[in-house]
């Protein structure tokens, strides 16, 4: 019997809601889009009501003001406590998501009751407090009941992926940026463009989340700076040397499953990022 350890539990529950986020905004944004034009958020009826509430506007408006590297558009700034609202709202809900989700779903109030559950158990692990065995099911197979309605949906209107391939669906790095992938697709994953500064011997960290729906041992991400392999893994640490003065360091990050193809010949998704500029030692300056 295989038994896994408290990290790879979290961390698997984790990454499956981190899906299902990445998901669910993908087909609120495009739902939304197409019955009420690319600026639902600013949607009024005539009688000057919004179409999305007032607390939940401040809320994303709040989010993108406190973290604007993080939430770059409004519906980055969507997490998994606003989810329930957009999904079970009743005119969006009859609208718009009850075709899509009562193929798993019996109704609005189970739709609302899962996210809850989902809800508690992701601020359980934001917050770095314990979960057990049975909220980590929770979390992997509720995540992926919503998952499979969206991707059903997406197969009904001939929008399936061509190329079934895990693609990078995050990425966080020390200097507090935050990138989304698209949720077309369409957008390689990118962090905003910022010209930071290092000297010698300190520390950038980067990490990335991939689509929870493929297995980690189904594919390989490494880590390259001048055409080097530098890290292989979901996390690079860089600490620049002297002998990097004077120099703007980049690192790219590629995915690349174990199949015999690949979507761009030789891997499957990949992006770059601009870490930043490499200082001299400060007592060098002295």
């Amino acid at each position: 019997m295989i038994r896994f350890s408290e990290t790879e539990i979290r961390n698997s529950a984790k990454e499956t809601m981190e899906s299902l986020e990445h998901w669910s905004r993908r087909i609120i944004n495009d739902k939304l889009v197409e019955r009420y034009g690319k600026k639902y958020f600013e949607y009024k009826f005539e009688n000057g009501e919004s179409l999305i509430k007032n607390d939940i506007l401040k809320t994303i408006s709040d989010r993108m003001r406190d973290n604007p590297k993080r939430f770059p558009r409004k519906i980055d700034a969507i997490l998994m406590e606003d989810i329930a609202y957009f999904l079970c709202k009743d005119t969006f809900y009859n609208e718009l998501f009850k075709g899509i989700l009562e193929n798993n779903f019996s109704g609005k109030e189970e739709v609302r009751n899962r996210i809850e559950v989902l809800k508690n158990i992701r601020n359980k692990l934001y917050h770095g407090n314990p979960i057990s065995y049975r909220e980590a099911e929770q979390a992997i197979c509720y995540s992926h009941d919503f998952i499979d309605c969206y991707k059903a949906y997406y197969v009904r209107i001939g929008k399936e992926q061509e190329y079934n391939v895990p693609f990078f669906i995050k990425v966080e790095d020390s200097w507090g940026r935050c990138g989304y992938r698209d949720e077309t697709k369409t957008e390689k994953l990118s962090l905003p463009y910022n010209n930071e500064k290092l000297r010698p011997g300190e520390l950038y960290k980067v990490w990335v989340e991939v689509d929870a729906n493929f297995p980690e041992d189904f594919y390989e991400i490494t880590w390259w700076m001048n055409d080097k392999l530098v890290a292989t893994g979901k996390e690079y640490v860089f600490t620049p040397t002297v002998d990097m003065v004077a120099s703007l360091q980049f690192v790219y990050c590629s995915l690349k499953t174990k199949r015999a193809w690949h979507k761009y010949r030789t891997s499957d998704d990949g992006f770059s990022i601009f870490i930043g500029e490499v200082l001299p030692p400060i007592e060098d300056l002295y």
